[in-house]
């Protein structure tokens, strides 16, 4: 009974930090704030989360995990269906890799968003302790991504591949970090929250980025039908 209490009072305390550290950053929010949230003293604060580095890293990766293992499984059909030399569809790798982040805001309609503000301010947050433990979390599904990508557009430099790609997480993160923001701006026209409605908009979007020519580069004009 005691250890099912002590999971509850647990879970309050990570419920309290998700919250305060995507309406306010990691840097700024207070542990102070966050224990008078979750109903706890400091000291209980303490006695489950070493430290304030202790509670972020487990606030993360209570969110960053699934997100991983989604991908891995993803990766993995992708391995299985599509082995090289067989190249997969551009659109089908891009929603492979955007769709789980979105649907973070439909896996719980009381706070969605606040998981979609987390995500986003792990990927916009300079600090070294959260760049680090994003990069832990997701270098091999970052680099399974690019592979896949790289196949996909082998007209792409290295570097350009680089570039492109993370174009792509930085529009993603925009939406993540504040979707009321942007329903705000749009007058409701535009609702990161309706994963269905964004996914086509950004995925023609990301595709027609990705498949832009190098700087430098003119497209070859089209062919058209001489006239008889």
């Amino acid at each position: 009974m005691a250890r099912a209490s002590a999971e509850v009072t647990r879970q309050r305390i990570l419920d309290a930090a998700e919250r305060t550290f995507a309406d306010q950053g990691f840097e700024p929010a207070s542990i102070r704030t966050i224990a008078a949230r979750a109903r706890v003293t400091l000291p209980v604060l303490y006695y489950h989360f070493d430290s304030k580095n202790g509670l972020i890293r487990a606030v993360l990766l209570r969110r960053l995990e699934p997100l991983r293992q989604a991908h891995e499984v993803t990766l993995a059909r992708f391995a299985s269906a599509y082995p090289p030399p067989r190249t997969p569809p551009l659109q089908l790798v891009l929603e492979a890799m955007i769709r789980p982040a979105l649907e973070l805001g439909r896996a719980d309609a009381r706070k969605g968003s606040v998981v979609m503000r987390l995500i986003g301010r792990v990927i916009t947050d300079p600090a070294a302790p959260q760049q680090d433990l994003f990069q832990e979390v997701f270098r091999g599904v970052r680099q399974g991504f690019l592979d896949l990508l790289g196949r996909c557009l082998p007209h792409l430099s290295p570097a350009a591949l680089q570039w492109r790609h993370e174009f792509i997480w930085g529009a993603l993160a925009l939406m993540l970090c504040n979707p009321a923001r942007i329903l705000r701006k749009t007058d409701g026209l535009c609702n990161p929250l309706e994963t269905e409605v964004l996914l086509p908009h950004f995925l023609a979007f990301c595709v027609a980025g990705l498949e832009a020519p190098l700087p430098g580069v003119a497209r070859a004009p089209a062919r058209t039908r001489k006239s008889r």
